[in-house]
């Protein structure tokens, strides 16, 4: 009795599992971060190749062949509430409401500034680098300085110390 109870909560939470979208342990490794993950030879099988940028993601087409396993040994570990942080600890995790707004009236500046179109986004490739702190700087910004000053387009002699990133 016992086995069929387990069998048939392992094969519930395994549809479960499958209609969620997690893949079969076994068909891929886990890699570091930055590094490509690859399929396992197996799980090449019935699969459709889908492109995205830089990745590559398998998605099965026969659902039946598709398992989960869970490890039956884990640890538990408490998380923190942000009250147990200390003040400094806690100004580097979370942002004051205030720099949240910052942020995002920042944000609509330059998603306005390319004319709210995703696909027109200025990569971090393409912004400038203070040389005062490293940050990064959307183009938007230093075009906005110029113009306050008069100065008119780029070509003038900046006043402030950027660099342009290679």
């Amino acid at each position: 009795m016992m086995g069929n109870r387990r069998s048939s909560s392992r094969k519930i939470r395994s549809s479960l599992l499958f209609k969620l979208g997690i893949p079969d342990k076994q068909a891929y490794r886990i890699a570091p971060v930055g590094q490509a993950c690859a399929a396992a030879p197996s799980a090449m099988k019935n699969s459709s190749r889908l492109k995205r940028r830089s990745r590559t993601v398998n998605e099965t087409k026969d659902g039946d062949n598709a398992k989960v396993a869970f490890n039956e040994n884990v640890s538990v570990m408490m998380i923190p509430t942000r009250n147990d942080y200390s003040s400094r600890v806690r100004g580097y995790l979370w942002y004051e409401t205030s720099d949240l707004r910052k942020n995002v009236f920042r944000n609509a500046y330059e998603f306005a500034a390319e004319g709210n179109d995703w696909r027109r986004v200025v990569e971090e490739d393409d912004m400038y680098i203070s040389g005062k702190t490293g940050e990064l700087i959307h183009p938007v910004h230093i075009q906005r300085y110029y113009q306050e000053r008069g100065r008119g387009a780029l070509g003038s002699q900046p006043s402030v110390r950027i660099q342009i990133r290679d």
